[in-house]
C-alpha cells in the first residue's frame, strides 16, 4: 500500500446504509455493493445530498429499509443537476439527459431535433415532459439515473 495515497483503501468498517463490511480510506470513504458511497459528511448532513451519491442519507437509509433501490426523488436528482450541470436517465428504453448552461437544455439522447430549453429549474420541474407526461409524474419509472456519458 502506497503510505502517500490518502485514498487507497486501508481499512474495513460497515457500510453505514446496509451494513455490510467494506473497504473505505482514512477519511472513511468506500463504495458498498448495495450502490452507497460512505462518507462522513453524508452522517454529518444526512438530508443533503453529497457527489457521487445521487440521494440524501436519510432517503436511502429509508429505501434500503423498505428493500428498495437507492434511487434519488426528483428533487434529489435537480439538486445533483445542480451540482454536476450533466445528467442522464432511462426511461422505457430511451436514455434521456439534461445539460444545465445557461439555460437547462433536456433531450432524448441519439434522436435529431429532440431538445428543448428550460429557462430554470423552476420551470423545468413544472414543465419537463417525455409523451405529454410530466417528468416529475413519471419520475418512480426512471431507471438508471447517472452522468451524462
Amino acid at each position: 500500500m502506497n503510505k502517500n495515497n490518502s485514498h487507497e483503501k486501508k481499512r474495513i468498517k460497515n457500510c453505514d446504509i446496509c451494513g455490510r463490511p467494506i473497504s473505505v480510506d482514512e477519511f472513511g470513504f468506500g463504495v458498498c455493493d448495495c450502490g452507497w458511497a460512505n462518507m462522513k459528511i453524508a452522517i454529518e448532513q444526512p438530508d443533503a445530498v453529497f457527489l457521487p451519491n445521487f440521494l440524501t442519507f436519510n432517503h436511502a437509509k429509508q429505501l434500503f429499509k423498505e428493500g428498495k433501490p437507492l434511487l434519488p426523488s426528483f428533487d434529489e436528482f435537480l439538486e445533483v443537476l445542480q451540482i454536476y450541470g450533466e445528467m442522464e436517465f432511462t426511461y422505457k428504453n430511451k436514455v434521456y439527459g439534461i445539460i444545465r448552461g445557461d439555460r437547462i437544455k433536456f433531450f432524448c439522447v441519439g434522436i435529431e431535433n429532440s431538445a428543448r430549453k428550460y429557462e430554470s429549474y423552476n420551470e423545468f420541474k413544472e414543465k419537463a415532459d417525455i409523451n405529454g407526461q410530466l417528468l416529475i409524474n413519471i419520475w418512480s419509472e426512471v431507471t438508471n439515473i447517472n452522468y451524462l456519458q
